[in-house]
């Protein structure tokens, strides 16, 4: 790892900012009073702030029905302790996890910390688990990644970085909630909300087409998810079916941002064009990012619109048909 500089990964509730309100109705960003223990092992609910919900209730009257694809059950056989699995670290990893939370001033924590419950995703730098805090049996979502993996892609541990610090910035009922990250010699760990619902794209995939009401339900959610990113200066620049989670009560909430852009605010017009980077997915993609011009915040909108258009038809409006060049499928859009 001496290539690689992770010694500013560890974020606990010290390192957490917390939005606060002045008089003139602008938001910036404080340190949270709140304890490490408070951080790691309590979940609540998210309040939706007052204009959420005057904003939503104006669209919809009630809440579409909602059939989670998770579970919040107990588990059929005996949690495993994440110190016996394969995401399981040597005494020497330990140690270092011990040594950067002491230094970071924060509670010791570790993956003995957490049983584990089951995989629920699988990625190209780790995997991510459901599992539950030893400490008052919360279930959590666990981002487990691997940095000896990770630093062979060019650019993946400044994106790995990038997705913490925003996590830590952002403070929305509708972006997927960062307890805290930690460390050991050989992964990098990210503690998050567990929603049971699932991807909104495996709702899609089980329904087919929605109704207008529960489609507006969901788009108003994601616009304001937005909004208040891009207040930030935060372009998502992947939005798509799979990066949208539900909550077992029928929510949204943004997830994965490791391709997420942080500017730290748009100041001017100018700013709007200052993103370059071509990336994301295909069909979510908007014709300025393709055409390498540079975009700003309504790439977010129009990914959006085709989540939008997918909801209510059932496929994305851009689709890429087998053995089709890229530069062909382009065209398209």
């Amino acid at each position: 790892d001496d290539d690689v500089d992770f010694s500013q990964f560890q974020v606990d509730a010290e390192t957490i900012a917390a939005p606060v309100e002045t008089k003139d109705g602008h938001v910036h960003m404080e340190e949270s009073p709140q304890s490490v223990e408070q951080v790691v092992t309590t979940i609540t609910p998210k309040p939706k702030a007052p204009e959420e919900h005057a904003l939503l209730e104006s669209r919809l009257e009630t809440l579409p029905e909602h059939s989670a694809t998770g579970s919040d059950k107990e588990p059929t056989t005996a949690p495993e302790s994440l110190s016996s699995t394969a995401t399981a670290t040597t005494t020497t990893d330990t140690t270092a996890t011990e040594d950067a939370n002491n230094e970071s001033g924060g509670r010791f924590v570790s993956p003995k910390d957490f049983d584990l419950l089951k995989v629920i995703g699988m990625g190209a730098f780790g995997k991510v688990l459901q599992v539950r805090n030893r400490q008052n049996q919360s279930v959590l979502a666990m981002k487990v990644i691997s940095k000896r993996v990770l630093k062979r892609k060019s650019g993946y541990v400044e994106n790995v970085k990038a997705e913490r610090d925003i996590l830590t910035r952002v403070q929305s009922p509708f972006v997927v909630t960062m307890h805290c990250s930690f460390q050991t010699r050989e992964k990098l760990f990210i503690i998050m909300d567990f929603l049971a619902g699932g991807e909104l794209f495996l709702r899609i995939g089980r329904e087919g087409i929605f109704l207008e009401k529960t489609a507006a339900f969901y788009l108003a959610e994601i616009i304001l998810a937005l909004d208040h990113l891009h207040t930030l200066g935060i372009l998502h620049r992947d939005l798509k079916p799979e990066n949208i989670l539900l909550g077992s009560d029928g929510h949204v909430c943004l997830t994965d941002f490791g391709l997420a852009k942080d500017f730290g605010g748009f100041a001017t017009e100018e700013d709007e064009s200052r993103a370059l980077t071509v990336c994301g997915t295909q069909e979510y993609m908007a014709p300025e990012m393709l055409a390498r011009k540079g975009y700003g915040r309504a790439a977010d909108y129009w990914s959006l619109g085709c989540i939008a258009y997918e909801m209510l038809s059932g496929l994305p409006p851009f689709q890429r048909k087998r053995n089709e060049g890229s530069k062909d499928f382009f065209r398209k859009i």
